[in-house]
């Protein structure tokens, strides 16, 4: 996430609460002006700001950090699928379990290079 999308984050979160930057700046026990510079896009929020914001919004310092673009953000655990991949894999011999995350790594480096696995894949068919 980029500085952008942080600060839109962090403006809809006092959208939510009605809250001005400098309340939750007191409630974060985070310098109102730095607030205000990272809001204004004058000043990147370091460790002290990010858990500042956690405990004015009462979210966790995982979420805010991933928020923040500085980790990246939690997999939902809890829906069909991840329920469905955890349980396959957990009934998995330990070799199969390695090949299956080894398997999986690989895909999420393409991914992140943005080239489409079937591009991929039909590109090492020919």
């Amino acid at each position: 996430m980029n500085n952008a999308h942080f600060v839109d984050f962090l403006n809809s979160e006092l959208e939510k609460r009605g809250w001005s930057r400098s309340e939750a700046a007191r409630r974060g026990e985070i310098s109102p002006s730095m607030f205000d510079k990272v809001i204004g896009g004058f000043a990147k929020p370091g460790p002290d700001f990010l858990d500042g914001v956690a405990r004015a919004f009462g979210l966790t310092r995982r979420e805010v950090y991933a928020r923040a673009g500085r980790i990246e953000p939690e997999p939902d655990s809890d829906t069909p699928s991840a329920r469905d991949l955890l349980t396959y894999f957990s009934s998995l011999m330990p070799d199969h379990q390695a090949d299956v995350i080894e398997h999986a790594k690989a895909l999420y480096a393409l991914e992140k290079s943005e080239k489409p696995y079937r591009a991929v894949a039909a590109d090492s068919n020919s």
